[in-house]
């Protein structure tokens, strides 16, 4: 650059006082931009690189634009510095690609004094290019900031790093900001801003790449400042959206964010969004997927993909009194072959929310589908198509209205609902299993359709079409369809007999349930009471009969028995009005066993007290307000089942001297005992697990405080081993041996330490074969010599394995093994099959001949313990 030079020196020393207090202005011809320091010299440049150069290098400087720019097919860039740029009316264009970049270590910010100062890329908009940064007017990877000006192009601004945007006129005939996060573009890509003014007609898109955390659009708003369109309506998005295009502007929000949904996670913290998509895929992944509670706060119409929330553990849906609704596809769908929501449940605490769908899609769809767990509470639903279809469906107090069908699936239980459809009330898989208990089913066609569902007390079905379609259509028979005890009644209260019906009911029903106990005598003879007294009565005066429960039933008073009797819980409850009287009493001279045929049957209200009797409690479950037993002058014997006890009481407690063992049994919440020791209590050859192992348990102890299960301590019993001697045609012993273990694991520890299947527990009983040594009295490992196929090895040795398993459930282990010397059959051996359960080594002992040998049925303890071997 040409700077004018002084000619005499003497008017330059005359000029020094001044200069020496006033800033320093150095003038140009032709300049098109001039650089005022901090300090306040100023110097004109001839160009823009020239004076961006400068300003780099002296940072807090103002560049001022002195005229407008045309840079044809260049343009400029920043490459670093700290400084501000004023366009000063003034414009800067050109048609490359870019106009304008900034470079990752510049800071940049640009304003317009004046007015009507622009940086504009004037290239063919129509043109194509691969370049993510086409036709762009300012492209920045550094931090740009923008207080006032208008920028156009394609694209008005192209942002990779981080834009601070307060005002200013963006335009673009693609996108007025396209945000870039994803680093795979390029390196050090931030997308990062913060907006609180401007114009930005085109709108603003977000690349996030593959960066599922990268920027959304609610990330770049300033707080206390929203989007609002050319209305000056302000738009509300979604904490999800990444892009939004229209011509919008930036300004300060006054108004509070219409929030649709709030989460409370499991640590009881929460989070509000406008999304409920956004806020079911947030619920989904906090707090290790432990459960969360999504509350509805407004009506709303939304769509659920619960494909995109699966390995959630538990959602739950609370429409808190509001309506949800969908006119386009179903609300909560499942669009993959499974889900991985272990249970979304769907409730309504207001008891006035709503689910609607009205479909306006040509493809006939349900309200609610899953393959997941579905349970739904005090939900009403309302469908123009389908209601719900769902793999396990657990209704209450629900009320579904569709016009095709009502529910369908594949294991259901519904309870005190009102389903109405146009065809199918409940629609039954012809393999599922389906209860039905004081629901009403109102429908044009069929009531309930397929399966064989159990219809328990107070299930009503109507049919409102003239035409007698089947009110009760099973895969099956009508009496097929009725639990033990109840029976059909037609809407006058008159009894149906239902032998009139075999297949198809085709009248309007009521099912109640006349008989809430029967009495099983020995010879297999059943009779059926009409109230729980005549059945006990009955029942404690026939030896060795069954009372079986067949509803629920509160009792008024408790259930004494006197007899030899079993009472089997059948799945129902058995509770006292009172929760502070015992619900069963075991008398004098009673014989009384405990036992649930089917699941979940429970013993509420105080538990079961033992008066002089004997009790065997088998299987079900106790939850007792006081003890769970109490053992008041005779025997109890736990064979099994749950039981769990009142705050301040004990799950079991023994008053005296009476007999009391424990054999078996769960204990969620600990296991504590009354009146004697859990050493004194707990069976011999019996332990408590906690899920790792065993609890050691000390002479005077009387409470163990965590989940815990009773175990028969023996977990391998061996029955007998067989070895088989093939010669070879020489005579030698130098064949293929077969060695057999027939060995039982006892079904909690198999369920432990091994599997749930056969296959799965011959891969971890991997270790099974055949060991031998010339020593007659004991076995001495360190001796002992190992045969597997394949050859003699020192050590155990991994043989391939084969099993079968025998109608006793007895295991057959089967492992082929090669190379015993002949001398060592003919100096005798001591043989011995092992298997390996858990790391733990059991060896029993093997006779041998070089026929055939065969060892006696004998039963062994755990060997490791026996032995001290344990690996």
């Amino acid at each position: 650059m040409k700077k004018k030079a002084s000619k005499i020196i003497s008017i330059i020393l005359s000029v020094l006082l001044f200069f020496s207090v006033m800033p320093m202005t150095v003038l140009a011809s032709d300049s098109v931009a001039s650089v005022t320091t901090k300090e306040g010299t100023v110097t004109e440049f001839a160009t823009l690189d020239e004076a961006f150069s400068f300003a780099g290098e002296n940072a807090n400087s103002l560049v001022t634009i002195l005229s407008d720019v045309d840079l044809g097919e260049d343009y400029v860039s920043i490459e670093s510095g700290e400084f501000t740029i004023d366009l000063n009316g003034k414009t800067i264009s050109g048609t490359d690609l870019i106009v304008f970049n900034t470079e990752p270590e510049s800071i940049i910010t640009i304003k317009d004094n004046v007015g009507n100062g622009k940086i504009e890329n004037i290239g063919d908009p129509e043109k194509t290019s691969s370049f993510l940064y086409s036709y762009t007017a300012v492209q920045h990877l550094g931090t740009l900031i923008i207080e006032s000006g208008s920028f156009c192009g394609k694209n008005a601004i192209t942002s990779f790093g981080h834009l601070i945007l307060k005002g200013g006129f963006l335009e673009g005939w693609q996108y007025g900001i396209q945000i870039y996060t994803d680093d795979s573009h390029m390196a050090g890509i931030d997308g990062s801003g913060t907006y609180s003014g401007g114009t930005i007609n085109g709108g603003i898109y977000i690349d996030n790449g593959y960066d599922d955390d990268a920027v959304v659009l609610n990330d770049l708003l300033a707080s206390g400042y929203g989007f609002f369109d050319e209305e000056d309506t302000e738009i509300f998005v979604t904490e999800g959206q990444y892009k939004l295009l229209k011509n919008i502007s930036i300004k300060e929000s006054t108004n509070q964010k219409p929030y649709n949904a709030v989460v409370t996670f499991a640590d009881g913290t929460e989070e509000y969004f406008i999304s409920i998509a956004s806020a079911f895929s947030k619920a989904r992944l906090a707090n290790n997927n432990e459960y969360s509670t999504i509350t509805l706060l407004r009506d709303c119409s939304a769509i659920f993909d619960l494909s995109c929330i699966s390995y959630a553990k538990t959602i739950i849906f609370d429409l808190n009194g509001f309506v949800l609704s969908s006119n386009g596809s179903g609300i909560f769908t499942t669009t993959r072959n499974y889900c991985g929501i272990d249970t979304l449940v769907i409730k309504d605490s207001k008891n006035t929310g709503e689910i609607i769908f009205e479909s306006t899609t040509t493809t006939q769809e349900e309200a609610i589908r899953t393959s997941g767990n579905l349970v739904l509470e005090n939900v009403k639903i309302t469908s123009n198509e389908y209601g719900i279809s769902a793999k396990n469906l657990t209704m209450t107090n629900c009320t579904v209205s569709a016009e095709i069908d009502g529910v369908s699936g594949i294991n259901m239980t519904i309870r005190d609902s009102i389903i109405s459809s146009g065809l199918h009330g409940i629609r039954c898989a012809d393999k599922g299993e389906v209860s039905i208990y004081n629901t009403e089913i109102t429908s044009v066609k069929y009531g309930i359709y397929g399966g064989k569902p159990q219809l328990y007390d107070g299930t009503k079905v109507v049919s409102t079409n003239d035409y007698p379609y089947p009110t009760l259509s099973p895969n099956g028979t009508s009496a097929d369809c009725l639990p033990e005890g109840h029976f059909y009644y037609d809407l006058n209260g008159n009894q149906i007999n239902y032998t009139n019906y075999p297949a198809n009911m085709t009248r309007d029903f009521v099912v109640k349930n006349k008989y809430p106990v029967s009495v099983i005598q020995p010879d297999g003879t059943t009779e059926y009471f009409p109230s729980v007294d005549e059945g006990l009565n009955a029942a404690n005066k026939d030896f060795d009969s069954i009372l079986k429960i067949l509803t629920d039933i509160l009792l008024n008073s408790t259930l004494t028995f006197k007899g030899t009797t079993t009472l089997d819980l059948n799945g129902k409850t058995l509770e006292t009005e009172d929760e502070y009287t015992y619900t069963v009493v075991v008398d004098k001279g009673a014989s009384v066993v405990i036992e649930d045929s089917s699941n979940n049957g429970t013993i509420a209200g105080g538990g079961v007290a033992v008066n002089g009797g004997t009790l065997n409690f088998n299987n079900g479950n106790i939850e007792s307000t006081m003890d769970g037993i109490y053992n008041n002058g005779g025997d109890a014997i736990v064979n099994g089942g749950a039981i769990s006890c009142g705050e301040g009481y004990d799950d079991i407690f023994v008053e005296g001297d009476n007999t009391t063992k424990v054999y078996g049994g769960v204990y969620e919440d600990g296991f504590s005992i009354g009146g004697t020791t859990i050493n004194e209590t707990l069976a011999d050859g019996y332990v408590f697990y906690n899920g790792e192992g065993a609890v050691e348990i000390t002479d005077n102890q009387k409470e163990v405080s965590e989940n815990v299960v009773v175990y028969e301590k023996t977990i391998v019993t061996a029955m007998s081993s067989q070895i088989r001697f093939n010669k070879s045609d020489d005579g030698s012993y130098a064949g293929t041996f077969d060695v057999r273990t027939r060995a039982k694991i006892s079904d909690a520890d198999f369920n432990k330490y091994i599997a749930e299947s056969n296959e799965d527990a011959i891969n971890k009983i991997s270790k099974v074969g055949f060991v031998y040594a010339q020593v007659k009295n004991g076995f001495d490992i360190n001796v002992a010599k190992t045969v597997a196929q394949g050859g003699q090895a020192d050590g155990f040795i991994d043989a391939p394995v084969s099993y079968i398993q025998d109608a006793d459930g007895y295991y057959m282990f089967t492992c082929l093994v090669t190379g015993i010397p002949e001398e060592d059959v003919d100096n005798g051996l001591t043989a011995y099959a092992y298997i390996c359960v858990d790391n733990v080594w059991y060896f029993f002992p093997v006779e041998v001949t070089a026929e055939f040998g065969e060892m006696y049925s004998t039963y062994y303890p755990i060997a490791a313990e026996q032995y001290g071997w344990e690996v």
